[in-house]
């Protein structure tokens, strides 16, 4: 069985909202506080947590309040604890002129919206796309944090841009729910993908355009500086099993070993493996997060065969790669294809 990671924490303002929210639905926070190992301080403005924990508390939250979309529902709390930790890239979403611009500094700032996300605007010939990925976490973030996320970055370009329509598509990297209604409503859109390698909010070009409301070039230079000062202060050193993860894609099938790794970051074998335990985890163990998002990737694309993609990550057979597929994902690789697609 594989370890948890001992990833290095990271201070964030969703785990005050969490427990407010689960305070506010009669969850008991203290087992919550206990169950995690965070301070149960309701006026706490951020508290750091590792990487896993955090989707843990998601999910635990939503349990311990029946609330299926507790991602979204965390925007709309009335007394919101990690108001002034979110200041700086309210104020810098401020200084900008257009949701072009709003959205480019969104996604410069995403790790303060979530420690574990990084952003991009991607601005192609008749659309934009603003692309939210979790480079580190090879399981993702989870559904409830992806869905805040994006929900926090399309809340802010609507206050900044009410005149801005809604987005013309999202995509998220979870499989479909069983109810996507509260999706539909929230977004704005039916055009709504699951699975995806990345989260998406897309639209049209001509939206770019629209201005936001109150802007002030005065404050960019200041927002900026406190905004980027907010980053520096949340960003980890990149881990060695990020390293690692890195380099395994291009030696897949055959010359995934930790010998080959090893020589192409410029460490020794013992080194290599020194540094991973220290990270709490294994060479087989990230291999196995490689394994489970490049199979992930796969399948959203319906000519690969389930025989081509186990042959492409180094498995022996099909059986054993949908044994392993299933342990990742708790249902076989067939099911994880049909179940993702457009609504």
């Amino acid at each position: 069985m594989a370890r948890p990671l001992r990833e290095p924490k990271a201070p964030t303002a969703l785990v005050p909202r969490l427990l407010s929210f689960a305070r506010s639905r009669g969850a008991s926070v203290v087992e919550l506080a206990a169950r995690f190992d965070v301070e149960a301080d309701a006026d706490a403005e951020e508290l750091a947590v590792a990487p896993a924990t955090l989707r843990a508390l998601f999910e635990a939250v939503a349990d311990a309040t029946g609330e299926p979309y507790v991602g979204l529902r965390l925007l709309t709390l009335a007394d919101s604890p990690g108001a002034r930790a979110y200041a700086p890239i309210d104020l810098a979403v401020r200084s900008t002129a257009t949701l072009r611009e709003a959205l480019d500094c969104l996604a410069r700032y995403a790790p303060l919206i979530h420690p574990h996300i990084t952003a991009e605007l991607v601005v192609e010939r008749t659309v934009a796309r603003w692309v939210q990925a979790s480079p580190r976490d090879a399981r993702g973030i989870g559904p409830h944090a992806d869905h805040y996320a994006m929900a926090f970055v399309l809340t802010r370009c609507q206050e900044a841009c009410p005149d801005a329509v809604a987005p013309i598509a999202v995509g998220f990297t979870h499989a479909r729910p069983r109810d996507v209604a509260p999706l539909h409503r929230f977004f704005g859109t039916r055009a709504l993908t699951f699975g995806g390698e990345t989260s998406e909010l897309c639209w049209s070009l001509d939206a770019l355009d629209a201005t936001t409301v109150g802007h002030d070039p005065r404050l960019r230079t200041t927002a900026l500086d406190l905004a980027d000062g907010a980053l520096a202060r949340h960003t980890t050193a990149r881990r060695t099993s990020a390293l690692v993860a890195a380099k395994l894609p291009a030696l897949l099938p055959d010359s995934a070993t930790i010998d080959v790794v090893a020589r192409a970051i410029a460490l020794s074998v013992r080194t290599l493996q020194r540094r991973l335990d220290e990270e709490g985890t294994t060479f087989l163990e990230v291999l196995d997060g490689v394994r489970e998002e490049l199979a992930r990737r796969a399948l959203q694309r319906p000519d690969t065969s389930l025989v081509d993609v186990a042959e492409r990550l180094g498995f022996s057979d099909l059986a054993t790669f949908s044994r392993a597929f299933k342990r990742w994902t708790g249902q076989p690789p067939g099911m994880f294809r049909r179940g993702r697609g457009p609504e």
